[in-house]
């Protein structure tokens, strides 16, 4: 009975654990495809715990029939977890593998978005413009400052699904890396809290009995 009983709890408690288990899922252009260039139809990633790292090229030439000036990626921050930073670790010419020109991303509420401009800016969670900067520099922040006349917002997004936009805005072409991280909240959600109190109340009744 008492080797039950622990083989029962232990793999209670793994499940438990399982949401708060790194997991690191990458998407690269040249490997899976193009992303999204459709602000009706973005890209659908599935990000898990841990580092979701997207890279990918922009490519704003005119007259280019390959011109990718927009990616879209639409992405869900599953209950219990929230989208703590957007990390760069890379924005460059693609030819001289030196600083790129000023581009511009945004993020935004829903699995849809908008191309971006004076009358639509308001439908943006946070926008801005996106430089060459320090690899490891947090973009987050910068997203939700209020930049470019969207309201600003601070901290983590929590639940929700949401649509991440990075445009180039020159004819240079370039390349990004962003890491996309996603952590479990700080506060349980009910459903974990009612498990854990159901195996704390299974354990006294244990011990009572014995």
């Amino acid at each position: 009975m008492t080797i039950i009983r622990t083989t029962f709890l232990s793999c209670l408690a793994t499940l438990l654990l399982v949401g708060t288990l790194s997991a690191q899922i990458t998407y690269q252009e040249s490997v899976s495809g193009d992303l999204s260039d459709n602000a009706a139809s973005p890209t659908a990633l599935m990000f898990g715990l841990g580092t979701n790292q997207v890279i990918g090229e922009l490519r704003n030439v005119t007259g280019d029939p390959g011109a990718d000036v927009r990616d879209y990626l639409t992405f869900i921050i599953a209950p219990g977890q929230e989208l703590t930073s957007i990390v760069q670790q890379d924005y460059s010419d693609i030819a001289t593998s030196g600083a790129a020109n000023r581009g511009f991303h945004s993020i935004n509420s829903g699995a849809t978005s908008a191309i971006p401009g004076s009358a639509t800016i308001g439908s943006f969670l946070g926008a801005n413009h996106f430089d060459t900067v320090a690899a490891g520099t947090d973009l987050l922040p910068s997203l939700g400052s209020g930049g470019l006349g969207t309201a600003p917002f601070t901290g983590a997004l929590g639940p929700g699904t949401y649509t991440y936009l990075v445009q180039n805005t020159s004819a240079n072409p370039s390349a990004f890396a962003l890491d996309f991280n996603v952590s479990a909240s700080a506060v349980p959600e009910p459903g974990s809290l009612m498990l854990l109190s159901a195996l704390a109340g299974l354990t006294v009744v244990r011990r009572r009995r014995s």
